[in-house]
């Protein structure tokens, strides 16, 4: 009997102990609490899990804590902490913008470190900066300046074309021009274009002038065959040959339309007394050696009086073409072998390098873009 109420007695002690001590998530949240230690600006995960540690509680677990006035004041004084970092922050951006002062053409710098510094801060801080529409009126002034600055220098360039204006003025109005299209929106609002535009329009009529000259000048040396039914004209040199089994050479032709649209075109003629079945050009242009592979079947053949040519005749002409007859034009010395089955070599002549030149001067005339 008398071990029976003492176990009672035990039982009752300790539901007695447990209903005024913590629970272990309690302690636990104190024991969180108090680790925070020194509070400074790191100290913001160790308050959150604190805080979170403590929002998990019962409302019973929280009223046992001991701690609660120390996660206050921690978090008291870390948003204290945070907000004198912002005033410095603040101070800082607005100590840079008072730095600039009188804006002149030497406050690129200043104006530069001061918007980095602000642009550097949060939004909500930007609102908070007092002298932020000086950074604003300094950049519109600074950009003021510099554009007054560009523009009177391009004014000189303008101006320093002259009233006359002849074929050597070229260059200076192609700067001139150059220099204009560079400046921003702001810049070109103060310059005077009138006596750029009219220097242009007098070098462009020069220039007609002069292309016409050498135009008429140049289709003197040609031949017309006029193609009514395509409306294309071909012009070929003078010195080509009329007809295919006169010689072997190699000059190029052009082809110009009713409407102004101008190309070139490949003419290179084998002729001898027999066949080469040639597909193939390989030329070797002072020294360095170019080939030029068309294809059995793009080259016609035919013969007679004893004579065999095997043409080529094409107004397929790429960019890389064009330039090996502006290299066969200017050489020393081209020579040429047409391969196939057999093979037939030849140097180009002057006469006919001339021709290749007068042919390319012409059609650089009808192209150029004035």
């Amino acid at each position: 009997m008398k071990k029976r109420a003492l176990l009672i007695l035990v039982l009752a002690a300790s539901l007695l102990l447990c209903a005024c001590g913590k629970s272990e998530a309690a302690a636990a949240a104190d024991e969180q609490i108090a680790s925070i230690g020194e509070v400074t600006l790191e100290s913001e995960a160790a308050i959150a899990a604190a805080e979170a540690a403590v929002d998990a509680l019962e409302e019973k677990d929280r009223e046992s804590l001991d701690n609660t006035k120390l996660l206050q004041t921690a978090r008291e004084e870390y948003d204290r902490l945070v907000e004198e970092q912002r005033l410095a922050e603040i101070a800082a951006v607005e100590n840079a913008i008072s730095s600039i002062g009188k804006v002149d053409l030497n406050s690129g710098d200043a104006i530069a470190a001061a918007r980095s510094a602000f642009d550097g801060c949060d939004m909500a801080l930007r609102e908070r900066v007092s002298n932020a529409d000086v950074l604003a009126a300094s950049e519109e002034t600074y950009a003021e300046l510099m554009a007054a600055q560009a523009a009177e220098k391009v004014t000189e360039q303008i101006n320093a074309i002259g009233e006359e204006v002849t074929l050597e003025s070229e260059p200076a109005i192609r700067e001139a021009r150059s220099a204009y299209d560079a400046l921003d929106d702001l810049a070109k609002g103060k310059v005077n274009t009138q006596v750029l535009t009219a220097a242009e329009n007098q070098l462009r009529e020069l220039k007609e002038k002069e292309r016409s000259a050498v135009i008429e000048k140049l289709l003197n040396k040609m031949k017309a065959e006029e193609d009514r039914f395509n409306q294309v004209t071909f012009y070929t040199h003078t010195t080509a040959p009329q007809y295919d089994d006169t010689r072997s050479y190699i000059i190029p032709y052009i082809g110009r339309t009713d409407s102004g649209y101008t190309y070139l075109c490949w003419y290179c003629d084998y002729t001898g007394d027999d066949w080469i079945f040639w597909d193939t050009m390989t030329f070797i242009i002072d020294g360095t050696k170019y080939t030029k592979s068309v294809g059995y079947n793009a080259v016609a053949r035919d013969n007679a009086w004893g004579n065999v040519w095997e043409v080529y005749n094409t107004a397929n002409v790429s960019d890389s073409d064009i330039q090996l007859f502006r290299s066969i034009a200017a050489s020393e010395e081209t020579e040429v072998r047409f391969s196939g089955k057999y093979v037939y070599d030849m140097t180009i002549s002057a006469k006919d390098k001339q021709a290749i030149a007068d042919v390319l001067a012409l059609y650089d005339a009808w192209t150029e873009k004035i």
